[in-house]
Parts: C-alpha cells; sequence; structure tokens
C-alpha cells in the first residue's frame, strides 16, 4: 500500500524540524489524507458474488474515483489554500485538464451529473466544461463525487455501458491521484527547502 509519494521524507523531516510545521498546515488533517490516499491509490476493485465482471469492474472504478476525491479533499483541508481558493475545482483547475477531451466523449455520463446536481454554481461549470468553454475536469470530478455520496451514481447513468462508466471513473480517479501526487511532492519540497 502506497503513501503519498515522498512521505517518507516528510516524517523524516517532522522528526527532525517538528516546529517548523507551518500554520497554514494541519498535521492531524495531512495523516488523515494520507490515510485516505493509500486506501484510494491501493483500492483495486469490488470482491462480490452475483454480479458480472462488467458490472463489479465499473463499480469498483465509481468508489476508486470517491476514494480518490476524498483523498484530494483531504489534502485541501489539510493544507489551507491561497487566499481565492476556496474550494479544489479553483485550486487546481490548472492541474485538472489533463482528461478533458476523453471525458467530454461521454455526454450521457455527463448529461446524467448535471440532472444530479442541485448546486447552480456547479451546475454551470459542468455545462462550460460540456460546451468546452472550460477544461477544468475537477467540476465533473466533483459532480461525481456528490453523486456517489447521495446514492444516485450508478454504473449504466443514462443508459450507458458498465465499461463507459469504468473508464470513465478510472480517467477520473487517475486525474485525482495525480494532483494529489504533484501538490504534496510540492509541499514537501516547500518543507524542506525552508531557510
Amino acid at each position: 500500500m502506497a503513501y503519498p509519494p515522498k512521505w517518507q521524507e516528510f516524517c523524516s523531516w517532522l522528526r527532525v524540524d517538528q516546529g517548523s510545521l507551518p500554520d497554514y498546515v494541519s498535521l492531524g488533517e495531512l495523516n488523515r489524507f494520507a490515510a485516505r490516499y493509500r486506501l484510494a491509490s491501493a483500492f483495486e476493485g469490488l470482491e462480490v458474488s452475483g454480479y458480472p465482471s462488467a458490472t463489479k469492474n465499473a463499480y469498483g472504478a465509481v468508489l476508486k474515483a470517491f476514494l480518490a476525491y476524498s483523498a484530494l479533499e483531504q489534502l485541501h483541508k489539510a493544507v489551507k489554500p491561497p487566499s481565492g481558493s476556496r474550494n479544489l475545482m479553483d485550486r487546481w483547475a490548472s492541474l485538472g485538464t489533463k482528461p478533458a477531451s476523453q471525458l467530454r466523449r461521454s455526454k450521457s455520463i455527463l448529461m446524467f451529473l448535471e440532472e444530479q446536481v442541485e448546486s447552480r454554481p456547479l451546475l454551470e461549470r459542468l455545462h462550460a466544461f460540456q460546451n468546452g468553454e472550460s477544461d477544468n475536469c475537477l467540476s465533473v470530478a466533483t459532480a461525481l463525487r456528490h453523486a456517489v455520496a447521495h446514492g444516485f451514481m450508478s454504473v449504466h447513468p443514462n443508459g450507458t455501458s458498465p465499461q463507459t462508466a469504468e473508464g470513465f471513473c478510472q480517467l477520473v480517479s487517475q486525474m485525482l491521484i495525480e494532483i494529489a501526487d504533484h501538490e504534496f511532492r510540492g509541499l514537501v519540497s516547500d518543507l524542506t527547502h525552508q531557510p
């Protein structure tokens, strides 16, 4: 089970310079991030009986995306963002663009997510994403997280195949974990190289 990259380096630094942890970093929240990251990165699917493989794999991918979002959300809480970045969609918008064109191919899933969103600002972000006015895939990840957490997510959203849902969620999970990797590496670099 993998901890975030540079976790051991962070722990070694902390043992030596424990009093040097800046006010904008919460050690307790950072430990929760590491635990959630570890679970998300180690999660390989569900072990259930009586389900076709495609359905089982799709549900596993949905849950992995949810776990990955939870880890990134915890990192957002652990390291206070710069002013003007109150949510993770804004904070890491520039890092959340890589799978945009691939996610847009799943129009049925995006339409399904729009149907589940109650927040007007998030709905506007989803529309902008679908229309190609924004490549911020974190709005899609946030909508997916809400759909899973509130019990609306299915592996057949708007009649799509489980394989389509699986691929969609794998793209989201990978993006979220890559953002967490990038940001945690940056944090460790900042902490270990401070004067």
